[in-house]
């Protein structure tokens, strides 16, 4: 499907090293690099033992790293808790290091370099499980750990879910994006996600989705501030945490 492109996790190679030139894990791991080798964002799952290391390389773009089970601590103090998420800024050199064994989605750029019209941060923020903004209803579960408005970091990363089926309206963004299925199934078209499997939609491409009847749970990362348009002709919309109505909850791990 143009502008869409999948990548199951049962056809990624697994490896015992980090998948992206110049980061690596120290101590033991495995890692799958789920996203298109040729896109411009990269998305990797691994399992660390206790006491890993990820070291990342002196020039990085924006990265994130979303905890789905142990811990990892940053700098030798915070600890980032399962369902918790690290935003590391573009000049930041965090130590982050696995507490017991641990599986985390680590998101970042293809495309490292500095970007002359933006300064960027050398802070490392870690998000509590609560996220900076979150919607919490019946059959819903929604949470942002960034959300491209931060003064020194652009990124978005936001975690969705529905506990029944869900249709989505059919959309498009302004940026490219990943989205990656931690739970549930999904459906695009005649593309079916399992728990693992990861979509990469370009810029400015419409689609919509389908759950299983027993809905999903996955991750959108994207690089920088949106526009969505639902309605083709439609005023676009910025995207957000409070322009989208979340509650403020800045669940932030001093």
């Amino acid at each position: 499907m143009a502008g869409i492109d999948v990548v199951l996790a049962k056809d990624a190679e697994q490896s015992s090293s980090h998948p992206i030139v110049g980061h690596s894990f120290v101590g033991k791991s495995k890692s799958r690099l789920v996203s298109p080798p040729d896109y411009s964002l990269w998305l990797v799952t691994a399992e660390l033992e206790d006491a890993t290391l990820l070291e990342l390389p002196t020039m990085h773009g924006e990265q994130s790293v979303y905890v789905v089970s142990g811990s990892l601590q940053v700098n030798g103090k915070r600890v980032c808790p399962q369902n918790g998420a690290i935003i590391i800024e573009g000049n930041a050199r965090p130590s982050v290091r696995a507490i017991g064994n641990t599986v985390i989605v680590h998101m970042g750029p293809t495309d490292a370099g500095p970007d002359p019209d933006f300064v960027a941060g050398d802070s490392t923020h870690v998000i509590g499980p609560r996220g900076t903004f979150e919607a919490i209803e019946p059959t819903r579960d929604t949470h942002y750990y960034a959300d491209s408005t931060c003064d020194h970091c652009r990124l978005t990363l936001l975690y969705t879910s529905r506990s029944t089926e869900y249709v989505s309206a059919t959309h498009s963004h302004s940026t490219d994006e990943l989205i990656h299925l931690l739970w549930g199934q999904v459906r695009l078209g005649s593309l079916e996600l399992e728990a693992g499997d990861t979509v990469a939609v370009t810029k400015d491409k419409r689609y919509g989705f389908r759950s299983g009847p027993n809905g999903f749970g996955f991750l959108n990362y994207r690089q920088g501030p949106s526009e969505q348009i639902v309605e083709r002709g439609s005023t676009p919309r910025v995207e957000g945490g409070l322009v989208n109505g979340l509650h403020p909850v800045m669940d932030l791990i001093q």
